[in-house]
């Protein structure tokens, strides 16, 4: 049932009843030992130790709470309770790796000669087991809680909009802003003088010959009495 409710597939195409073997494979008669293996030098994986189960449809015949650490060779030979397997359509083992947070659940099965629904090779082995993640829950008091009950630490973002922006301070109230004066209004702009480009031309002075001869007025004591003047006819 643990299994059932708590597994996650992590191998295509397998499932949790049968691993990748073919639950429809030639039916085989029951085996003296069911064996396991991953190859030819190596049975259980020395490291991952925990339980391993052998059933006959719904009958337990094996169980060994450490098979990695009690069944060294290769392959590795598991005695079971043959009895119990009369009539049994399949023969599955179940090998439950408890080395880490996260189990590893290994699964085989083969259909059996003379059961209503097949058989069982003589043989489990490791090539096609299935790997599964037991949820967190099913782990030991040392486990590994899981990730979302887990405080998450602040990240701080170095981007700008997180960096405080500085303020400069006003300025103290006492303090008065200087304005500067306008222009006075009586002051006189100076006008630049024109280029010499610009300059009207110069009418030249006229030469003395030019002139009009002016005759002084003669001075007062000078001027000719008109006391003695006679007016005379024309005939």
């Amino acid at each position: 049932a643990v299994i059932d409710d708590k597994a996650k597939i992590i191998v295509p195409g397998a499932t949790l009843t049968c691993g990748i073997a073919d639950p429809k494979a030639t039916p085989q008669p029951l085996p003296a030992k069911v064996e396991w293996y991953h190859s030819e030098s190596e049975g259980f994986t020395a490291t991952h130790e925990g339980p391993c189960e052998v059933w006959c449809d719904k009958e337990r015949v094996f169980h060994d709470d450490n098979c990695a650490a009690h069944y060294t060779a290769a392959p590795a030979e598991l005695p079971y309770e043959k009895s119990k397997c009369t009539g049994a359509s399949f023969l599955t083992m179940y090998w439950v790796a408890m080395h880490g947070p996260s189990w590893q659940v290994y699964v085989n099965c083969a259909p059996l000669s003379g059961g209503s629904g097949g058989g069982a090779t003589t043989e489990s082995s490791g090539s096609s087991a299935t790997t599964t993640d037991a949820s967190a829950a099913e782990a030991p008091a040392a486990q590994t809680p899981p990730s979302e009950e887990s405080p998450s630490a602040p990240t701080t973002d170095s981007s700008s909009a997180d960096t405080p922006s500085v303020t400069p301070a006003p300025a103290p109230e006492g303090s008065q802003s200087v304005t500067p004066a306008p222009a006075s209004e009586d002051s006189t702009s100076v006008t630049p003088a024109p280029a010499s480009g610009d300059s009207p031309p110069a009418t030249p002075a006229p030469d003395s010959g030019d002139l009009p001869s002016v005759t002084p007025v003669p001075a007062s004591g000078d001027s000719p009495s008109t006391s003695n003047c006679k007016v005379r006819k024309r005939k």
